[in-house]
């Protein structure tokens, strides 16, 4: 059995030389350029002695380590982070404003540059785990909630109102609050004489 005295360098390869020697209480070595490795040092080297490639290090190499392609559909799907609403979610770089960004919109930028202030990505694909940039729309705010399909979504593409009237001309009274409003539907609900037309029409009679 060989003693610790005879053994010139770790199991690292560093040369236990004064400078890189820690005595410990018990009178062992140690190595002190080991004593200062990471875990994600220790993880990296594990990984090399296996044989395992080197995880993608860049976003773009990131980003196609998790897509797979679906053929039928042409959407570039994410299998990786998906939040609660649908939406993959990666780690930005650290020269970015944000810690973490959506999967898509990641795509767009390096395919495309920044998203410009005041536009949103909107999915042409309707997959929202989808990152292929040619399925993706810059649009605004407004005409991203009107595509979708959220309750407001859907009463800003009603033509109609529940009893059949439409939502046009003279019949729509629209509101401070962006809501549109069907004029007979308010004139069965409150009496004629709070209907600004209908006071209109009184007055002009008399």
């Amino acid at each position: 059995m060989r003693r610790q005295t005879d053994i010139t360098h770790c199991g690292r390869g560093h040369e236990f030389t004064p400078e890189n020697t820690i005595i410990k209480a018990t009178g062992f070595r140690t190595c002190r350029a080991c004593r200062h490795l990471t875990e994600a040092d220790r993880r990296r080297e594990a990984r090399e002695r296996l044989g395992v490639p080197s995880r993608p290090k860049t976003l773009s190499e990131r980003l196609a380590a998790r897509i797979r392609v679906d053929d039928e559909t042409g959407c570039h799907v994410w299998f990786g982070t998906i939040n609660h609403h649908g939406y993959g979610r990666i780690t930005a770089p650290s020269d970015w404003a944000e810690t973490k960004i959506a999967t898509h919109r990641a795509a767009w930028v390096l395919a495309n540059g920044p998203i410009p202030i005041g536009l949103e990505l909107d999915h042409l694909c309707r997959n929202r785990s989808c990152c292929n940039p040619a399925h993706l729309e810059l649009v605004t705010h407004r005409e991203n909630v009107a595509r979708g399909d959220a309750p407001p979504a859907h009463r800003s593409r009603q033509s109609h109102c529940k009893r059949g009237h439409p939502l046009a001309g003279d019949n729509l009274v629209p509101r401070k609050d962006g809501h549109r409003e069907c004029r007979k539907c308010r004139a069965m609900r409150w009496p004629a004489a709070t209907d600004p037309q209908s006071q209109h029409s009184d007055g002009a009679q008399q």
